[in-house]
């Protein structure tokens, strides 16, 4: 087989490239709709210039026959993806089965089979009738079956450019731009494939309808690139805009109605007549929305409709621009938000009822919703506090306050707590606030005026100090009453009825340890002849003078006590030998002492009795009489003298 490359076969081969480059593409676009279809259109392409390249650089009559059957796969499956893609692009999904594709490839199959066995029946060509030259394209003259399988690619071609005509119209002034690309790629093979049938071909034999495929390739490649060609718009319009159920209007430049939804005709009370009418006439039933947005080209807010029975509308208006900045239209969203303000208000009301100030709050210490509570007579109406921030409506401190517990309830998902005062009406008031999280990024506020429970609060600690007072007040009465109870009111010493609870104690504790305890009484001398002298005052004087002197010397654990003319000192761990050295201490002390009375100065001595624990006594009767009785033979013996008992 001899094969020779020729200006034809080369542009054939160089089709074949841009073609399979062209289903590349588009594969890797393959979520796109029609992407898979068109590729495979485009492979099918590539087949039948592949092979009829081939068959222009063959030199053989035979080889070019040979070459000119294979090219009838390629040949038979282009209209089939062309139909299939066009279907797929306009969302025509009712028809895209299984069963229909496999009824489609009933007359290609048999188209193929008759091309690969025409030898036998001649009803693809009638004849092939050689060219001019050796190696040029030869002419077939085309059979019975031929004829009928160009009809058949000639009504699937038709189908599919009836559905993009169908597009064209359906689609407004806007989208045309896509749809003019697919209808000039769908004019191209139509074009090619008329003037190959009858015979206008600039080459004999040549036929042109895989060149103008090819174009239209790259003409589809292009504009998935420029104008998203086979994204979801405005192809996938039925499936969105349409379908949608909020109202979407499409204004040009001049503010004339280029494209309008159900929705839209529901919410303003039209039909799709209002397409090409100004938005004058469109929106004649709210003059007052005509009058505020007439100008404005971009916008977001909610307005209000209908005077007996009101509708709430979100509305949202964008500018449209082409590729070149150029304003071009407006885009207009309404949305009913009707039964949302409705909520809206219940919620309010239910708010509105709770007796604590209810507010939502941003992030950024915005507050989005807000309770209106009574304070004092007097209702806070919302919009005080609606889209400010708490540094706005609150005094600085508390603002800052609120913020910072804003921000860390977001930051932690943890409830905060906290407190804080504010004037209000010239008086102040205290309240207690609980943050937490209840949305992304916001918090509900719960705050409660304590300031009657801090009223409450500070008088019971008022009354509870006065009665701690009391309370304590009462103690120091008890303990001045048992100090009374248990002192000699003169002296201040401890008297009898302490001495004789304690000295038993005392001599269990020392009969425990295994130490000494010994008990000094003491007189003073001659105290009645001093009363009598200078008088009982005198007495008590001289009496309150030993006193201190015994108390001066006292060791912590020593005991002093004063019953009725006597002073009874108890020296735990002293023996006899210690007590008889501190008893003349004593006595030195108190013989040395002048104690001033009127003009004159009074001087006394002292008489001692000591007995020690265990040898004069085991308890303390006995051992208190020991030592009254060693008292007894010091004043027999002359007075200011210590006498130790003696067995």
């Amino acid at each position: 087989m001899t094969l020779q490359f020729t200006p034809e076969a080369i542009a054939f081969l160089f089709t074949t490239l841009i073609s399979t480059s062209v289903a590349v593409t588009m594969l890797r676009r393959r979520r796109a709709p029609g992407s898979l279809a068109f590729a495979g259109l485009m492979l099918a392409v590539a087949e039948w210039t592949f092979f009829r390249a081939l068959e222009a650089m063959a030199f053989e009559m035979s080889a070019k026959i040979f070459w000119a059957k294979l090219e009838y796969p390629g040949i038979v499956t282009v209209p089939i993806m062309w139909c299939w893609f066009t279907l797929e692009y306009s969302r025509h999904t009712q028809w895209l089965t299984r069963r229909n594709f496999a009824l489609l490839w009933i007359i290609p199959t048999i188209t193929v089979t008759l091309a690969l066995t025409n030898e036998m029946h001649h009803l693809i060509w009638s004849s092939i009738v050689p060219g001019a030259v050796p190696g040029a394209n030869l002419i077939y003259n085309h059979g019975l079956w031929f004829w009928i399988h160009v009809i058949y690619n000639y009504a699937l071609m038709v189908v599919g450019t009836v559905e993009l005509l169908r597009d064209v119209i359906r689609f407004p002034q806007l989208y045309r731009r896509q749809l003019s690309a697919l209808l000039v790629g769908a004019a191209l093979p139509w074009l090619g494939n008329v003037i190959y049938v009858i015979g206008l071909s600039p080459a004999q034999g040549l036929d042109l309808t895989p060149f103008a495929f090819t174009i239209s390739g790259v003409i589809y490649a292009l504009g998935v690139f420029r104008f998203q060609l086979l994204d979801i718009v405005p192809i996938a319009r039925d499936a969105l805009i349409e379908n949608m159920m909020d109202g979407v209007l499409v204004l040009d430049a001049y503010d004339r109605v280029v494209d309008i939804n159900p929705a839209a005709q529901q919410l303003i009370g039209t039909t799709t007549a209002a397409i090409g009418q100004p938005a004058d006439i469109v929106f004649a039933d709210y003059p007052a929305l005509i009058a505020h947005y007439r100008d404005t080209k971009q916008a977001q807010a909610e307005v209000r409709v209908g005077r007996e029975t009101p509708r709430y509308l979100d509305l949202r208006i964008s500018a449209l621009y082409d590729s070149r900045k150029h304003y071009t239209g407006r885009l207009i969203v309404l949305r009913d938000i009707t039964a949302h303000k409705r909520t809206e208000a219940q919620n309010q009301a239910l708010l509105d009822a709770i007796p604590d100030v209810v507010l939502r709050y941003r992030a950024d210490g915005t507050c989005l919703a807000y309770n209106s509570v009574n304070h004092e007579g007097l209702v806070t109406a919302p919009d005080l506090f609606v889209g400010k921030t708490v540094t706005d409506v609150l005094p600085p401190d508390a603002g800052n306050l609120a913020l910072h517990n804003i921000q860390q309830a977001i930051k932690t998902g943890k409830v905060q707590t906290y407190e804080y005062a504010q004037h209000i009406y010239g008086q102040e008031h205290y309240f207690q606030a609980r943050m937490e999280v209840c949305a992304p990024d916001e918090v509900l506020a719960v705050v409660r005026d304590v300031t009657e429970r801090k009223r409450i609060e500070a008088e019971l600690r008022r009354i509870n100090q006065r009665a701690q007072t009391q309370v304590e007040q009462i103690e120091e009465l008890q303990a001045q009453v048992r100090d009374q109870a248990l002192r000699n009111p003169l002296t201040g010493l401890f008297n009898r009825r302490y001495l004789t609870e304690t000295l038993e104690r005392e001599l269990t504790r020392a009969a425990r340890d295994a130490r000494s305890l010994s008990v000094a009484i003491i007189e003073i001398d001659h105290r009645e002849q001093i009363a009598d002298t200078y008088g009982h005052t005198a007495g008590d004087q001289i009496a309150q003078a030993l006193a201190n002197i015994l108390r001066e010397q006292l060791r912590l654990v020593d005991i002093a006590c004063h019953a009725d003319q006597q002073f009874v000192m108890v020296l735990p761990g002293a023996g006899a030998d210690i007590a008889l050295h501190r008893a003349e201490q004593w006595r030195a002390l108190f013989e040395a002492t002048r104690t001033p009375f009127g003009e004159t100065e009074l001087v006394a001595t002292i008489s001692v009795g000591i007995a020690a624990f265990p040898f004069h006594g085991n308890t303390g009767a006995p051992l208190l009489r020991a030592a009254a009785q060693a008292l007894a033979a010091a004043q027999d013996a002359g007075h200011n003298r210590i006498v130790v008992w003696q067995t």
